[in-house]
């Protein structure tokens, strides 16, 4: 699968951003048209700002690899759907795992890693729409995947080691 990322990422050039339904159901539309049923809009106007600010749309059955961020703080507070969040040392075995959902639901809403965790999610309703901001500027190989895990591009492989890997936690 190849990836066009272009398709995937806008930046709102803008100096003050609003977010409104609007455009929330332009950028949930915009990810179901794209390959990866991904779309972000990026309210800095660059990758070399101290503050990044993305609204984040993933449809379910997307696998997020396990990652972490060298040098960063994240921060994911949920708008809309329902995830299981995922917390990994650094051999691949799950430090924590619980469930997210909007400020509505009965879940935790919001949360921050404050250090270089592996980290990844398991989307359990149809769309998943949340905040992320970290810090900047963006640089591309302090994004770590790692090695343990199944490549990007092996979505099923990837989302069932994930399912897996909660199943053997809750063992």
């Amino acid at each position: 699968m190849k990836k066009n990322i272009k398709k995937e990422v806008e930046y709102v050039k803008k100096d003050i951003v609003i977010l409104n339904n609007n455009l929330t159901n332009k950028l949930i539309k915009e990810a179901s048209q794209n390959l990866r049923k991904r779309k972000r809009i990026c309210t800095h106007k660059n990758n070399s700002q101290k503050i990044h600010e993305m609204f984040i749309v993933h449809e379910k059955g997307n696998y997020i690899r396990p990652h972490m961020h060298k040098y960063k703080t994240e921060s994911m507070l949920i708008l809309e759907g329902i995830i299981d969040f995922i917390i990994f040392n650094k051999n691949g075995n799950v430090k924590k795992v619980f469930r997210m959902g909007n400020y509505l639901s009965k879940f935790p809403f919001y949360t921050s890693l404050q250090k270089d965790f592996f980290h990844s999610y398991i989307i359990r309703s149809k769309k998943l729409l949340f905040l992320e901001i970290t810090s900047g500027p963006f640089i591309r190989n302090n994004t770590i995947f790692s090695e343990w895990s199944p490549d990007e591009i092996e979505i099923k492989k990837g989302l069932e080691f994930l399912k897996q890997k909660i199943y053997e936690f809750k063992k």
